[in-house]
């Protein structure tokens, strides 16, 4: 009985864990960069009210990116209606993380993204992805 119960613990356990690695299979295609601030979230009115600004703000701007089969990172940026593109590199970590380098755009250091269903979603810690994460940051993919 002990036995059946194990089998059956690592049959849930492990598909679940599963599921965070990323697959560099998954990262064809073009994927967009999503915030996902909420301004309830501020400590103090005037920082309710920075964040307010600060999500306007990101409407305004749009990041892409383009994963290469040789590791290369295309970096699409339109700002306010300029274009910008930059190019960076990307690999997947021992444990299935993925890790972006830094570019002009962008300083991702300690960041690494996990897959969430379809999406990929940011930690801040690269040498510590289980903690609460970066909340309302993810990948998505773009269907053209």
């Amino acid at each position: 009985m002990r036995t059946l119960l194990l089998a059956l613990a690592l049959l849930i356990a492990v598909p679940a864990a599963a599921q965070d690695r990323v697959d560099p299979d998954m990262l064809s295609g073009t994927w967009k960069l999503e915030i996902d601030i909420d301004p309830s979230e501020g400590e103090s009115a005037l920082a309710r009210i920075a964040i307010k600004l600060a999500t306007g703000l990101m409407d305004e701007i749009e990041i892409r990116f383009g994963f290469m089969d040789d590791h290369r990172l295309r970096v699409m940026v339109n700002a306010f209606g300029n274009k910008d593109e930059d190019w960076s590199r990307w690999e997947i970590t021992e444990d299935g993380y993925l890790a972006l380098g830094n570019s002009d755009h962008f300083d991702v250091e300690d960041t690494v993204w996990y897959a969430d269903g379809d999406r990929l979603v940011a930690f801040d810690n690269r040498e510590n992805p289980d903690n609460d994460g970066v909340k309302g940051l993810a990948l998505v993919r773009i269907l053209e």
